[in-house]
């Protein structure tokens, strides 16, 4: 279907009915203009309403006035008779309500299937011997059905468990104001204390619509079993049907959207409400504004994303997980790199995991021009696809091996844009662990694409750390040899691997068998040519520096330190970030479609993908693979594509939240809280017990200080705690439960809470 979609046709929508736009084009409900004109019909109607409530309080007070004037002139005669027919009329309504299947009956059953919209919520318990928690995440609700004459609402969920007499569950998320798709990503929890009857407590979540005058009203609801949360006989995620309020109270019903459309196309016919044309200066801003949504939300119009897009053009790598192949869009002249996986084989290998770690990471890669980006990812029962930005000019180690090594400025270049790409992940929580010249690209214009993020490991904020043995044994760093816990200094040794063979050539460390090299890692001597440049040299060796918090690049300086290393005097840095640099080194691209650069033994083969085995795939668990699909919102090649709503790696950077506070030491801390509100508190790496974190919190005569520690799970997972009874995923998480949850008490014997940042704010 063509794309009409004009800067016009989302003026005038909310931020939240945008929102509802795109996502239902990315969920594949219906097509771009479909959705569009779902959302405006009810802005339309609503229009319309108060158009006409208007005309009617203006234009029509005069014959209203004088109607009245001739209802008290009315002969009293008349107006018996008047009361007379009417009676009459409530009397045939009333008889057609008895009449069998009557009218009250009819309209009875309308209300009860009256389509109330639905919510899209996620619901986890962390499970432990004392207690457990129970997740409610609330992330968006769409097609909510209007409670007022002007077809709108300004809706807000509210959540509890029953019974409570106590009233202490209640939750609710903040209103969102004019939308019946309002966008609320907010996350509530629950203690569920062991011995809870399960089967006899529920969890009640409703859909309210906020009057400012009058009670609110209720717009729909539904209700969970604990018994049944806890059990994993609810999805963990996904839509579910708004429902009366009878209904709410003992069921949920889950929604399937339908694929297809569920609006025709919308005609051009029809007159709209006429408006008032905008002021010169605001109307361009508006338009710049509608635009610029215009080109986001388009990149949605593919659609549901499948192989028959596609036209395979190429083989551009192989290897025991699948292929890498060249392909066309059908209809346009745009190329992808799409990663083919077999199910059975990563299944097999235990692959699953890193899959879709590497999925996730690739939507988050987006942020920064040198990480590889991806467009859209879909799954059949025999594969997983990844659709990702096509790279054209080869591999590092395609070139090396052309070019014996490369020069130094060529050198320091690559390096820096590597560099760039290693902080933006660290910063977003994401160690790589695989950094070797197989996996950095080159695109057509020379610059840096980092790629291949199945080795890669999430949630490593701050001094967090982890044990799992992996990656390349050339570049493993002492510590993961050694099976230390490790966090992102193992990168920055596999860094200085890099530059030690983009410079010279070769590895630093070598052996005739795994064992030889793994010695040589941990104990050679390094030896450097007489005619290597001091300042690089000092660059490998501060990467490849043993004692791994000694290393360049870690510690709360790491990345400071780096950028004003000698070796990159020359680098103006914030030119390098905007790719305002001219690479130094010159790939040979003819056009965009070009694989000279890919090795001839790969592209020289049939782009076919390899024959699955029926018996194989019928015995793979689907829902191992559930949430891989999804087309990502923002494609926009070198700018970047930003992850979905939801989609990102699990939780946020610590440098985002006020309470983090690494360049404080604990006498300063204490000198920071000092006339706080109590309650106010830090979070900082803690000095005396290396990898956990020191929390302290204003009381109201002394400071409360806490420890967080981190562990790690047998599946590689770090959890932290401040008590022995509970364990989060991250920082963030158990900041928020303490928020809720007593830490310590005053020295009344009062129990205290972690303030919230806006409540220490507010004081």
């Amino acid at each position: 279907m063509a794309n009409t979609l004009t800067p016009k046709d989302l003026l005038g929508l909310s931020q939240d009915d945008q929102m509802a736009v795109m996502n239902m084009v990315k969920d594949g409900e219906m097509t771009l203009d479909q959705a569009i004109a779902k959302v405006k019909a009810k802005t339309k109607a609503r229009e319309t309403t108060m158009a006409k409530k208007a005309y009617e309080n203006v234009v029509l007070g005069m014959f209203g006035r004088k109607k009245d004037k001739e209802e008290k002139e009315k002969p009293e005669k008349a107006k018996k008779e008047d009361k007379k027919a009417k009676k009459g009329d409530a009397a045939a309504a009333a008889a057609a309500a008895e009449d069998g299947e009557g009218g009250v009956r009819r309209a009875r059953n309308k209300a009860m299937k009256k389509n109330r919209g639905r919510l899209l919520l996620t619901l986890t318990v962390q499970k432990a011997s004392v207690f457990s928690v129970l997740v409610l995440g609330v992330k968006e609700g769409r097609d909510l059905a209007a409670t007022r004459k002007d077809d709108s609402a300004d809706p807000y969920v509210k959540m509890y468990i029953v019974p409570d007499s106590s009233k202490e569950t209640k939750r609710k998320t903040q209103v969102r104001k004019n939308t019946l798709n309002p966008m609320f990503s907010e996350n509530f929890s629950w203690e569920i204390r062991a011995g809870t009857d399960l089967e006899s407590h529920r969890l009640h979540v409703s859909v309210w619509d906020n009057k400012t005058l009058g009670r609110n009203e209720f717009m729909g609801g539904m209700s969970f079993a604990l018994s049944e949360i806890f059990d994993d006989e609810v999805p963990s995620s996904g839509w579910f049907k708004l429902l009366d309020k009878q209904k709410a109270e003992l069921q949920y019903v889950p929604f399937r959207p339908p694929r297809g459309g569920l609006l025709p196309t919308p005609s051009s016919s029809g007159a709209s409400p006429t408006k008032a044309a905008p002021a010169p200066a605001k109307k361009a801003v508006e338009e710049k504004k509608a635009a610029a949504l215009v080109k986001q939300v388009s990149k949605l119009a593919l659609g549901p994303v499948t192989a028959d897009n596609f036209t395979f053009v190429k083989v551009l790598g192989q290897g025991s997980f699948g292929k890498v192949l060249l392909a066309e869009r059908k209809g346009t002249d745009d190329v992808f790199a799409i990663k083919v996986l077999q199910k059975d084989v990563v299944v097999e290998d235990d692959d699953v995991a890193c899959t879709m770690t590497e999925r996730r990471v690739l939507a988050l890669a987006g942020g920064c021009p040198f990480l590889t980006s991806i467009f859209a990812t879909f799954q059949t029962p025999e594969r997983l696809y990844f659709v990702m930005e096509f790279v054209n000019g080869g591999d590092l180690m395609f070139h090396i091996q052309k070019e014996k090594k490369f020069a130094l400025n060529v050198v320091q270049f690559y390096t820096a844009e590597i560099c760039i790409g290693l902080m933006f992940l660290h910063t977003n929580g994401v160690l790589y662990r695989d950094l070797k010249l197989d996996n950095v690209m080159l695109d057509g214009d020379g610059h840096i694409k980092i790629a291949d993020f199945g080795m890669c490991k999430e949630k490593m904020w701050g001094a967090a750390t982890t044990t799992t043995f992996c990656g390349t044994p050339g570049y493993l760093a002492p510590e993961i040899i050694q099976e230390l816990p490790y966090g992102a200094s193992v990168d920055w040794w596999s860094l200085g691997v890099l530059v030690h063979e983009m410079l010279l050539g070769d590895s630093p460390f070598s052996g005739e068998d795994e064992d030889e090299l793994f010695e040589s890692i941990q104990h050679k001597e390094i030896v450097y040519p007489p005619d290597c440049d001091p300042n690089a040299k000092a660059l490998i060796a501060g990467f490849l520096q043993r004692e791994a918090p000694k290393r360049l690049g870690v510690g709360k300086t790491g990345d400071a330190d780096i950028k004003k290393h000698p070796f990159f005097a020359t680098m103006n840095w914030d030119k390098l970030e905007k790719r305002e640099i001219e690479p130094p080194y010159k790939v040979q691209v003819k056009g965009k479609k070009e694989v000279n650069n890919f090795d001839s033994e790969f592209t020289s083969e049939e782009p076919q993908l390899s024959p699955t085995d029926a018996e194989s795939i019928a015995d793979i668990d689907q829902n191992l693979f559930k949430g891989f699909s999804f087309v990502n919102q923002q494609w926009g090649g070198a700018a970047g594509a930003a992850p979905v709503a939801g989609d990102a790696p699990a939780g946020n950077e610590l440098q985002k939240y006020s309470w983090y506070r690494p360049d404080l030491a604990r006498d300063e801390c204490v000198r920071a809280l000092k006339g706080k509100t109590p309650g106010t508190f830090y979070v900082r790496e803690s000095a005396s017990q290396p990898g956990c974190y020191a929390i302290t919190m204003q009381r109201d005569a002394s400071p409360w200080h806490g420890l967080i520690t981190p562990s790690v799970t047998a599946d590689g997972n770090t959890l932290y705690k401040l008590f022995v009874k509970q364990k989060f995923n991250s920082l963030p998480e158990l900041v928020e439960y303490y928020w809720e949850h007593p830490v310590t008490t005053d020295s009344q014997g009062k129990k205290m809470k972690l303030a919230r940042p806006e409540e220490a704010h507010a004081e």
